[in-house]
């Protein structure tokens, strides 16, 4: 089912970022003081999504915007994150593992209350609007500021997003509307969900995509120029992020850092042997669900942890080896050595980071390239490229907020 806008589309005041060589002076205005409204996934307990929008919400601030996080929920997500329990039984013969799920998250339950808190901890400084559960609620009496800022995270991927992540809600305003590294995060788009996208993102002033092959379909989708930018973990330095964690290691001894959601489990458990092999190493993950490690040859597991334990344990390691974008990003970013496994061969997320930091694809272990890659990850092409790509990705956003025009 299609989703439509709910606003009528507004004219763009300026064209976006590549087209904008000369802004008039009615159209360039200082960040400083301006009131910014951050639509983000910050509400679910995952390390990658708290993390990023924590950064995004930070790296505003920093450019003199007053941001407040817009406290928007998907209707569906806002149960599961509440429960602690899920009954929820799509047919008998998924019935025995939601019992079992259900019953692993009774043992787990001090576990998980404690990671819930640490969660709460970490958000607590945040500026954060009413809720909003719904596209309703949020078309109904929308959050009024003088710009609003759309990503990251997979909130434009084509399964899952919504009229509200596409500043649907604002763009009848007459405000300035921003897209900060939206995620597509799959090559695998219909012509129905291309049309859906489509309705739902044209209209925003500043385009930009978190992917370099996202930019491009999305350019070809909304026929104009979509810049490719970097995650919002980038834009801080892996010193400011140490600056975020306790100091103190939580585990003693070397170690290598497993952090595998929903992974490919035969690529997971042959890649974690071949590491440990090689390093000679326990190998130490964090998990949400009590058996979300069993069977992939993971030593030690933390099922407490917050975003701040997830970054101490990723720094503290000697390698790591990681099925999720945010965990490799994170490897790469605090030049680790890094083992990446991608289990859809649809998803471009993992391939595009390695590409642009000119990284050897062998470390990126998959159907097609199940044996882990020898020797060191050799980062002497990297600094150059990210720093090229960093002041490419600052640029766009200070331009989109109107704090400096572009060169």
């Amino acid at each position: 089912m299609q989703q439509k806008c709910c606003r009528p589309r507004r004219a763009k005041e300026c064209s976006t970022f590549f087209r904008a060589r000369k802004y008039t002076a009615a159209l360039i205005y200082c960040a400083l003081g301006m009131d910014v409204g951050l639509i983000t996934q910050h509400n679910l307990r995952n390390f990658g999504s708290d993390l990023q929008a924590f950064s995004l919400y930070a790296r505003l601030n920093e450019l003199g915007a007053k941001t407040s996080v817009i406290n928007y929920w998907l209707p569906g997500l806002r149960r599961i994150y509440n429960s602690k329990y899920d009954w929820k039984v799509d047919g008998l013969s998924k019935l025995p593992r939601r019992i079992l799920g259900n019953l692993a998250r009774f043992a787990n339950a001090r576990n998980i209350e404690k990671s819930r808190e640490r969660f709460a901890q970490f958000r607590s400084g945040w500026r954060l609007t009413r809720e909003y559960v719904g596209e309703d609620a949020i078309n109904r009496d929308p959050p009024v500021f003088d710009a609003y800022v759309a990503g990251s995270d997979a909130i434009w991927h084509p399964r899952y997003i919504v009229p509200a992540r596409g500043l649907c809600f604002a763009k009848g305003l007459g405000k300035r509307t921003v897209a900060y590294a939206p995620s597509v995060g799959t090559s695998q788009i219909s012509a129905d969900e291309a049309e859906n996208m489509r309705r739902i993102i044209s209209g925003i002033d500043f385009l930009s995509c978190r992917e370099k092959s996202g930019a491009e379909r999305l350019s070809e989708i909304l026929q104009e120029p979509v810049e490719a930018v970097l995650d919002p973990i980038f834009l801080h330095s892996p010193e400011w992020w140490k600056s975020q964690m306790d100091a103190e290691p939580i585990l003693k001894g070397d170690y290598i850092f497993a952090y595998l959601v929903l992974p490919d489990r035969k690529l997971a458990r042959q890649t974690l042997r071949a590491v440990k092999k090689r390093y000679g190493l326990p190998a130490a993950s964090i998990a949400l669900g009590i058996a979300d490690n069993y069977g992939l040859g993971v030593d030690k597991t933390v099922f407490d942890a917050g975003p701040r334990e997830f970054l101490n344990l990723l720094v503290n390691a000697k390698a790591v080896v990681a099925s999720s974008f945010h965990g490799a990003a994170f490897g790469l970013h605090f030049r680790k050595d890094v083992y990446a496994i991608k289990s859809n061969p649809f998803d471009t997320r993992i391939d595009d980071i390695f590409e642009r930091f000119g990284l050897p694809p062998d470390r990126i272990i998959s159907a097609s390239n199940p044996s882990p890659a020898s020797g060191d990850l050799d980062y002497s092409r990297a600094d150059a490229k990210f720093a090229e790509e960093l002041a490419k990705s600052q640029n766009y956003l200070k331009c989109a907020l109107g704090a400096e025009p572009q060169k």
